[in-house]
């Protein structure tokens, strides 16, 4: 929230969050998203709570998106409203 109102991070700051989640966590495509922020393949699988709250960053790297829809594209899983809501928002 505070990098959309422009506070605290700059968009440079957060194009290097863009790389963490291209580089990192869903480095592997197909929709396989690791349970940590680094990557780890032995982190829980059950750590991947909020994927759609990464996916405003493709405004800034729009890798991030075919990196993230993807995991909702493949599993079936429940969405929740919050999710559902971010993946509806341009």
């Amino acid at each position: 929230m505070l990098a959309r109102n422009h506070e605290v991070f700059t968009d440079d700051d957060m194009r290097c969050f863009a790389k963490t989640v291209i580089n990192g966590f869903a480095r592997l495509g197909d929709g396989v998203l690791f349970g940590n922020i680094s990557g780890s393949p032995r982190s829980n699988p059950g750590f991947v709570v909020d994927p759609a709250g990464w996916l405003w960053l493709a405004g800034l790297d729009p890798g991030v998106k075919s990196h993230i829809l993807p995991f909702y594209l493949t599993y079936d899983r429940p969405l929740r409203p919050e999710e559902f809501a971010q993946l509806l928002a341009p």
